[in-house]
């Protein structure tokens, strides 16, 4: 794939990426309304449908990796811890002329590796940023 193609791919995985932030900042994420049922239907006692014993739906609950932004001039700084024993956190600023990013992982696991998961993000985003020139 040459760099024309890259970079359009790229632009249409922003955009799409774009629109599920949106829709996840004002409440119309695809869990937000599953996850609203649940917690008001188990407060009051009601027994919640299949859907949610359901071993794939339990499955999609496991955030293997788990990223939150937190740009603004008032951050130098921003990290997002991982959510699940297994995963990784990964908490990121864009500012005008870098990315930082703030890798994390439970240690205690034994199987992730902040280190690992640092150096690919690293070589992701050069490439992205060889890709966007």
């Amino acid at each position: 794939m040459g760099n024309k193609t890259l970079s359009s791919v790229l632009q249409a995985a922003a955009k799409a990426h774009a629109g599920v932030s949106k829709a996840a900042a004002t409440g119309s994420g695809i869990d937000r309304h599953l996850t609203a049922m649940a917690n008001n239907g188990t407060a009051a006692g009601i027994k919640l449908p299949a859907l949610y014993s359901d071993a794939k739906f339990q499955h999609s609950k496991n955030w293997h990796l788990s990223t939150s932004n937190g740009t603004g001039p008032y951050l130098s700084m921003f990290g997002f811890a991982a959510v699940i024993t297994e995963g990784y956190g990964l908490g990121y600023l864009i500012n005008n002329d870098n990315v930082s990013v703030v890798v994390s992982c439970w240690a205690s696991y034994g199987k992730t590796d902040s280190v690992k998961m640092r150096d690919a993000v690293t070589a992701t985003l050069k490439s992205m940023q060889k890709v966007a020139k």
